[in-house]
């Protein structure tokens, strides 16, 4: 939802900016940034796509004059309904071009044996201890 609509809803939002140095700063740790990361969770957050020149692409950049020309038009869509079949069109072009790299990889132990006593699955960022381990 944009802040708008929550604004006309009757609620406060604080929108907290901040510029792509200091999230990168907070996200790698100061480290250059090494990959693009997106999260396609609102059609509306794509338009970081809307680029025309394909000589400016690159490793941060997608450019595609088919997006960004839907993105202009659902730009001045006169309806909601306009809107979103516009929006939608735009998002399956970028579906047909975009790679899908997953960004995280869960390694982990798994054992299964009913006479193993102590075995507590993996979590996150705590140690698996094997010394409880014992055979029933």
């Amino acid at each position: 939802m944009q802040i708008a609509q929550f604004t006309k809803a009757g609620a406060t939002i604080k929108r907290n900016a901040i510029s792509l140095a200091e999230y990168s700063k907070t996200i790698f740790g100061g480290r250059p940034q090494q990959f693009g990361v997106s999260i396609m969770s609102d059609p509306a957050l794509f338009t970081q796509f809307s680029c025309t020149d394909k000589s400016k692409a690159g490793w941060h950049t997608y450019c595609s004059k088919q997006l960004t020309g839907l993105l202009i038009q659902a730009d001045g869509a006169k309806s909601q309904a306009a809107y979103e079949s516009l929006m939608k069109k735009a998002a399956d072009v970028l579906q047909k071009d975009a790679y899908i790299v997953p960004i995280l990889a869960k390694a982990g132990v798994g054992l299964w044996q009913p006479d193993l006593k102590g075995w507590h699955a993996p979590r996150i960022f705590v140690e698996q201890n094997f010394s409880d381990l014992s055979w029933k």
